[in-house]
């Protein structure tokens, strides 16, 4: 039980942040439920953390609110899983950008390029398969970022936040409601007060 909670404590407790409210958090293996050990993308909404990713490599934040990150999409441990590329932007899902031969990705500060020696395939354009590429812009990036859906964790804590809010609202109208008119009983003298 306690082991279920440290994930979710470690990032809402000042877990290393990447930039923003961005942070990859180590999580160790645990054995009931079998789960290996992996680091997880996680970012800060409304108070509470979301699970972007799992089984994140490399990591670099990009201003405003983006994020590029390697991914493996199995558990297998080995530093050469990590071939898919993908890209996020604030409560959107992630986007897969490129894929690669071998892992070797630079993020640089104006987009990513592959190592010497590996190959990369990046999408064109929203819309459009991959294609061999020696760089993709960061504005392309940004493009296919913004072409994603919300993501389904941002939405759901968005929803609970406005519930809240919506609750409180309802809350305040209707004592202020009920004060104004014992407020106006006892002026008036109607019945008791």
């Amino acid at each position: 039980m306690a082991a279920d909670l440290l994930p979710s404590l470690a990032c809402s407790t000042g877990a290393p942040s990447i930039g923003g409210a961005w942070s990859v958090v180590d999580v160790p293996a645990r054995s009931d439920p079998p789960t290996p050990a992996r680091r997880d993308l996680r970012r800060r909404v409304n108070g509470g953390s979301i699970l972007v990713a799992s089984f994140v490599g490399r990591a670099r934040y990009y201003e405003p609110d983006c994020v590029a990150f390697e991914q493996s999409r199995t558990a297998t441990p080995s530093r050469d899983v990590f071939r898919e590329i993908d890209f996020v932007c604030g409560d959107r899902s992630p986007a897969s950008v490129a894929v690669v031969s071998r892992r070797g990705v630079r993020f640089d500060a104006d987009g990513i390029r592959p190592h010497p020696g590996v190959l990369m395939n990046a999408s064109p354009g929203p819309g459009r398969g991959l294609v061999p590429r020696e760089f993709v812009p960061l504005a392309d990036l940004r493009v296919l970022a913004d072409r994603e859906e919300l993501n389904p964790r941002a939405a759901t804590a968005m929803v609970h936040h406005a519930n809240g809010v919506v609750t409180w609202t309802l809350f305040t109208a209707i004592a202020l409601l009920v004060l104004v008119v014992l407020i106006y009983r006892r002026r008036h003298g109607l019945g008791r007060y």
